[in-house]
C-alpha cells in the first residue's frame, strides 16, 4: 500500500513539471511611449523599467496597435547595455495606421538574446 502511494505521488509531481513547463513564458513589460512620426516612422521612447541593467544583445519585443484593428509585431536587439530606469530612441516603420496607436514593449524568456551559430552567424528572433 505504501509503495502504492509512493507512486501516485511521483506520478502527479512528473505531472505537474511537465504541466509547468508548457505554460508560457513571463514577459517583463517595459515602459514605451509613442513619439513624433515621420510619414510610416514613428520614434519610440523606451524604459527599462526592470530593476537591472539589460546587457548589450538582449532582444525587445514590440507589439503595436491602432484603431480599429490594426496590430503590428516586431523585435530589436539592443546594441548597448541599457542601465535601470534608462530610455532608449528606437524609429519603427509602422504599417497598421496612426489613429488610436498604442506601443507596448516588453523582454521574453523564451528568446532573451541575441543567438550566435558555431558557424558565427547570428539571428534575432522576436516573441511572436
Amino acid at each position: 500500500m505504501r509503495s502504492l502511494y509512493v507512486a501516485a505521488i511521483a506520478a502527479f509531481i512528473a505531472a505537474s513539471s511537465v504541466g509547468a513547463s508548457a505554460a508560457p513564458q513571463v514577459k517583463a513589460t517595459l515602459a514605451c511611449k509613442l513619439g513624433q512620426a515621420m510619414e510610416q516612422d514613428h520614434m519610440l521612447d523606451i524604459q527599462n523599467t526592470t530593476k537591472a541593467a539589460l546587457p548589450a544583445e538582449t532582444i525587445v519585443n514590440l507589439y503595436l496597435t491602432a484603431t480599429p484593428n490594426g496590430e503590428q509585431f516586431d523585435c530589436f536587439a539592443l546594441t548597448s547595455p541599457l542601465a535601470a530606469g534608462a530610455h532608449l530612441s528606437h524609429m519603427e516603420k509602422v504599417t497598421v495606421g496612426n489613429k488610436g496607436m498604442a506601443c507596448k514593449a516588453y523582454l521574453s524568456a523564451k528568446y532573451p538574446a541575441i543567438s550566435h551559430g558555431a558557424d558565427g552567424s547570428s539571428s534575432t528572433q522576436c516573441d511572436y
